[in-house]
Order: C-alpha cells, then structure tokens, then sequence
C-alpha cells in the first residue's frame, strides 16, 4: 500500500502532484512479483482539501480504509490508537514500521497479517509517500501455534515424562515427573523409574521405530512406560502412566478368579464346564468328569452333543437347547444324558450364555447334576401314590360296601333286643342284663357304622366348591343344636366369620361336630360355655372353637384325630371316636389344618386354618 502525506505548506507551494520516485518504482515492481506479499496501492502527493489544512495521519487511514485494510481490527481494540501513533511516529522519522496484527476484509474471515511501512523522501529528505506491503501470514501464525501447544503439551502433561540420549543423560524432565522422583535427576538410569536402560536402548538400535511397552515398580506403586526414539533430537523419550489402582484390581481379580477355578475345579456333586460359542467343550471339572467319565484331556474340543442319547441328537435337540440359551440368556432342563461306558443317567441342567461388554455370544456355562436318585425316588413315590389312591378306592368301596350291608344285621339285632326288653318281666335279672348290654353293644356297632360310612363320603360324594359364609353355617348348627344347648345349660358366643370356598355341607358338619364336643366335653357341676371366632389374613382364615371343658393332654393331639380313637370313657361320654377323624378329613380336602391346643381340666381350643380361595376348585 502507497499512502501520501503531505508537508506543511500553503497551497501555492504545490504546482503539481508529484510522482513516484524511481525507488518507489522500483519496489512496486518487485512486490507486484514476490509471493505471499501484496502491494496495496501507491498514493502520490494530494492536494490540500481546503487552502492551508494539514494533511494528517487520520486522512492517510481513511486511505488506507478505502484500500480494503481495516487498521481497527489489530489484535486488541484498545491499542488502536496506540498503533496509529507508533505508525505515524515512525515514518515520519524516515524508519519503517514492521508489524503483525489481525486483519478483516470486507465481510471477510479474520486472519493474520504482517505489514511493512517504508517512508519515501525527496532530495530535501522530506516525507512525500509511504508505502504500505503486507502478507497473510495465518498459516505460519496457526503453525506456531500448533507447536507452542505441543511444547506445552509435555510441560502441562498430569503424567511422568523424561527424555535422555543413549548413554542414559537425562536431557528433559517435566514438571510432574520431577516432583514425582525429585532424586531421578540425580540417580539417572540408576533410578528404579529407569531400570533395565541398557536393553531399553539395545532393542531400539534394533529397532528404531520400534515403540516399547512395559511395567516398572518404584516402591510401591507401579507404572506402564511407552518408550519410542525420536530421530530429529537422537533422544529416548519416556511416558508414564501409573496403574497402581488398575494392577491391584487385576491381582484382586486374578486371585478371585483362581479360587473360583479351585472351587469350581473342586465340586465333585456337579459336572461344572465351559463351551465355546459353537458348542465345544472348554474347561471341564471334577466333578464332570465323575459324573460323566470322561477325563479333561478326552472331551475338551469336542462338541457337547457327545453326551445325549441318540434319539435326542436325532431330534437336533442339542442345537435346539445352544440357541435357546443364546436367545433367553438361560437354559434350563431335565432329561437323559449319557456317560462314558454309554449308560444314562437323570441329568438337571443349567445353560447360561457368557457374552462379553459389546454383547458378543463369547460361550455358554453348563452345571449338570446327575439326578437319577432323585427321579427314581420320584417314580416310586408315583406309583405308591397311584397305588395308595387305588387303595383308598378299594377303602372307600369296601367302607361303603361294608356300612351299609351291615346296617341290616344290627337293626335286626336291636330290634330283637327291644322285644326282649319287652318281655323281660319273664327274664331273669342277670339275662335281663345280658339282652341290655346286647342292644347297647348293637348300637355303639350302627354308630361306628355310621361314622366309617361317613368318612367315606368326605372323597367319594363331595360336592363342587362355591362360597360359603361360615357365619350363616354356624347359625344353621347352633339352630340344629338348640336342644343340647338348652339341657347342658350352655352359652355359644360367635364372633365375625368370614367367606370361605368350600362344600356347604361338608363344612357345615365339620363345624357341627367342633361345636357338638365342646358342647359334650363339659364339667359336670358346669355349664358350658363355647367361644367361636375368626383371624383372617390376605390368603387364609383361622377358625377357632374353645370351650372351658374337661380338656385334654397334649400328647394326645395327634391320637385324636384318628378313626374310632376316644380320650375318655363311654360311661362318661358317649361317642363313636369317628368325629374329629371326619373333620381332618373335611379339612384336608379344603387344603387346610387343622390342630387343637389343650389342657386337663382347663378346656381345650381347636384351630381350622382354610385357604380363602383356591385356584381349581
């Protein structure tokens, strides 16, 4: 660029604009062909705008604006006014104004430019033009930017870093590394951060592009060093990390994965192992080998298929149970598995798909627990099951059969007693007694009778489940028991009873029967009083009955509950020993308990837990 300033003189000093010299000629020639430089323009001598007005440097600014240069945006604003004068100051000297500074074309992008400002005299060594040469220099700026931020890169580094030549001089240490080791630059490669230089520096010459990777441990913490040769300086340069944290966690993970190996490798009860994605066995333990019969060094590579039955490889069920686990995650099964001497065995599996941080199928997890015990105690107690319903049947039907076909026979039997009573004024007193003892033997008989035929019915003529209010079933027993209620001189008090499902009528003879013996088993100088109440929760009801009877020994709760078993004599009270049987049968059809809680002479109390509902009634 080519401004003009104009001296200090009137308007008729000036006769003629006046014309570059032949120097100023001369370099705008030569920066007209230089690369990188622009010369923005050559400005002669102005005449004066008006009659004696100084031509000043704020006129060659607007100059220079009108030239495309925006001298306002310089680095920093504030130094506008600042640079303008160093400028002027210097030109007007007859020195050349050299500078950098951010320049912004007309709706252009800033970038970096450099400036030089030689001034142009006369003979007299007057100022008449300046010169104005710049250069974008945005990439050298960025260059050096780039290799200031890389020098800082080493010093600002939160990690150890060291350069040294080949005999082992430490050349560079940055500020980190030599507050880490402050006695690194005195020890050298004797340092334990350096141990082994010579055959770091021996496998280099070898291979100088070579970048070597290893561990070092200074005192107690440990450090990964990468070390690479560095051809520009003949230098070594050194980076460390320190793994102290990442070492012990891999020693704490190695030390857990080697006690589970030994514990794995130990289990003798499962048949413990690893397969590859493809099926192939990997690892294989104690106890698969126990198990299965076959050692380690037989089966690892081969496919696990060897150890179904053939109909199950037929079926492809092998592929079937790896792309289950692989889909599910897991894979669980029973079946039949095959040893090494080609016998079966029971087996229980557990597959489990291993995939690796991105999700990749890296293998299956098999236990296998040989089971065959287990399944055979299982047959057999199906079939005593089976073979204990049959005979249950058999029971029901012969109960049946039997109750009713002697029914006949003991009507008969005390029918002919009743006729003998009848006659008795011509019997004498000890036959008397026999046809009394008779007819009352005949009775307790029809009334076991009774009961066994009743017990019967609990399985073979139940009726379908629906809901039943217990409250409205107690009222219809104590309706029915009105008249023992009113002799014993007794009192039923009933609580809140909740709904139940169950057979009606079953339920109502189970109640029947509690109610009816804590009405019997009084005190005789006693009036009975019987306590009736419920404790529900989200899936059950306990019923309770308790009375202030004569109670019982509680070593004898579980003889009560079975058939045709009495605690107290028949001259006491009367009975067949057939109720409570009746109601554990009643209950346990209802999939519930029942227990009781007693003491001599102190009354007794009778518990009957009932699900509220049942899923298949």
């Amino acid at each position: 660029m080519v401004g003009a300033v104009v001296r200090q003189k009137g308007a008729s000093d000036i006769q003629e604009k006046p014309r570059p010299s032949k120097k100023i000629a001369l370099l705008y020639l030569i920066m007209s062909i230089s690369l990188g430089l622009s010369l923005i323009a050559v400005v002669s001598a102005i005449r004066l705008f008006t009659q004696n007005k100084i031509f000043t440097f704020k006129n060659i600014v607007s100059l220079l604006a009108l030239c495309h240069c925006s001298w306002r945006n310089s680095r920093l604003e504030e130094e506008h006014k600042m640079v303008n004068k160093q400028i002027w100051g210097t030109i007007q000297s007859g020195g050349v104004w050299e500078g950098e500074f951010i320049n912004k074309p007309n709706q252009g992008e800033l970038h970096w430019e450099f400036a030089s400002i030689p001034p142009d005299t006369d003979e007299d060594g007057e100022m008449t033009h300046f010169v104005a040469l710049k250069t974008d220099t945005t990439s050298r700026e960025r260059v050096e930017q780039d290799l200031s931020w890389l020098a800082s890169f080493l010093e600002l580094n939160p990690m150890p870093v060291l350069e040294a030549d080949w005999e082992g001089e430490l050349k560079y240490l940055n500020p980190f590394i030599r507050e880490l080791f402050p006695d690194l630059k005195s020890l050298g490669i004797n340092h334990p951060f350096l141990s082994g230089w010579e055959e770091i520096v021996e496998n280099i010459r070898q291979a100088p592009y070579a970048r070597i990777t290893r561990e070092v441990r200074v005192e107690n913490r440990f450090y990964q060093q990468s070390i690479h040769y560095l051809p520009q300086t003949r230098r070594l340069r050194v980076f460390g990390m320190d793994i102290t944290e990442l070492k012990l966690e891999e020693e704490t993970l190695r030390g857990s994965e080697e006690k589970f190996r030994l514990l794995v490798q130990g289990v003798q009860e499962y048949a413990i192992f690893m397969l590859d994605p493809q099926g192939r066995v990997a690892s294989w333990n104690d106890g698969a080998q126990r198990i299965k019969g076959w050692a380690a060094d037989e089966v690892i590579g081969q496919p696990f298929s060897w150890f179904y039955p053939p109909e199950a490889i037929a079926a492809s069920h092998p592929q079937h149970v790896l792309e289950q686990a692989a889909s599910q995650g897991r894979y669980e099964e029973e079946g039949w598995r095959i040893r090494k001497d080609q016998s079966r065995f029971w087996a229980q599996v557990s597959l489990t798909a291993l995939y690796d941080e991105q999700g990749g199928l890296r293998g299956f997890a098999e236990i296998t627990r040989d089971a065959t015990e287990r399944k055979q105690q299982e047959e057999m107690l199906a079939r005593s099951a089976q073979e204990l319903e049959q005979s249950n049947r058999y029971l029901q039907e012969f109960a049946f059969i039997a109750s009713h076909d002697l029914q006949e026979p003991l009507r008969k039997i005390e029918k002919f007693a009743q006729i003998l009573l009848e006659i008795s004024t011509q019997l004498e007193g000890h036959q008397r007694s026999y046809v009394e003892r008779m007819s009352s033997a005949a009775g307790r008989m029809r009334n076991m009778v009774e009961g066994l035929l009743q017990l019967s019915r609990v399985q073979s003529q139940g009726q379908p489940f629906e809901r039943v209010n217990l409250s409205t079933i107690v009222a219809e027993v104590l309706t029915d028991l009105e008249l023992q209620i009113q002799h014993s001189g007794g009192s039923v008090e009933v609580g809140e009873l909740p709904e139940v499902e169950g057979d009606p009528l079953q339920l109502r003879q189970l109640m029947q029967n509690l109610i009816g013996n804590a009405l019997k088993y009084h005190h005789p100088n006693m009036s009975p009083v019987v306590k009736i109440h419920a404790r529900q929760s989200p899936r059950k009801v306990q019923v309770l009955v308790e009375d202030h009877g004569i109670g019982f020994k509680p070593e004898d709760v579980k003889r009560m509950f079975q058939p045709f078993q009495r605690l107290v004599g028949r001259s006491e009270y009367e009975g067949s020993g057939m109720g409570l049987a009746i109601c554990r049968k009643i209950v346990e059809r209802h999939g519930g308990e029942i227990t009781a809680l007693g003491e001599p002479g102190k009354g007794a109390s009778f518990m009957v837990s009932l699900p509220l509902q049942h899923s298949n009634v």
